[in-house]
């Protein structure tokens, strides 16, 4: 079985990092942490072992990008993902989208984010509505407040206080909801402290 963690960054305090840390820990070479520009045909046709686990953690934040752009990289990853590996996945598989609270209930502070993070909510349930036909179920998690080096950058290191999520703390619950290995699809997981 193979898994796959999209949005990876290791130069960076990134959630898709600390996912991948977390599972090579106990699957080793199993877990393939994948940075954004390798979501190319190449990498799918090189992956030959069916897709237990794939967790989508590509996202970009700032009103300074286009609308456009937003939700390019904050939903439309996830669909280019489904359909790139839609025959490599094993039966009973499980698709994670991160998202964000802000999907979930709109932010006036970044109103193009907060729309871009509803899209990629409908975006995960319409993909979660056509894949459970064949055995993947797909969900997502929208995120709180989570201490992460763009996070930083956007708002400062000072407003991350303590009830910041940690990536490490993502990790583990994405860990819990693979090892349960419940037949939920379509559903929002709030995550926050």
């Amino acid at each position: 079985m193979t898994i796959l963690i999209f949005g990876v960054n290791h130069e960076k305090k990134n959630i898709g990092s600390a996912i991948t840390k977390r599972f090579k820990q106990l699957y080793g070479n199993e877990c393939i942490g994948v940075s954004k520009g390798m979501c190319e045909p190449d990498m799918r046709s090189n992956n030959k072992s069916p897709i237990s686990l794939l967790v989508n953690c590509i996202g970009v934040f700032g009103e300074d990008r286009t609308l456009h752009s937003l939700i390019r990289n904050n939903a439309l990853k996830l669909v280019d993902l489904m359909y790139g590996y839609k025959d490599n996945f094993a039966k009973d598989a499980l698709v994670l989208n991160i998202t964000s609270s802000a999907g979930v209930r709109p932010n006036p502070e970044y109103p193009k984010y907060s729309l871009s993070k509803q899209v990629a909510e409908l975006v995960t349930k319409q993909l979660a509505n056509e894949y459970i036909s064949r055995g993947v179920y797909i969900n997502s998690i929208a995120l709180g407040r989570t201490r992460t080096k763009m996070r930083e950058q956007v708002v400062g290191k000072d407003y991350l206080t303590e009830v910041a999520l940690e990536p490490s703390e993502v990790a583990e619950f994405i860990y819990g909801l693979y090892h349960t290995n419940q037949k939920i699809y379509g559903t929002t997981y709030e995550l926050r402290k």
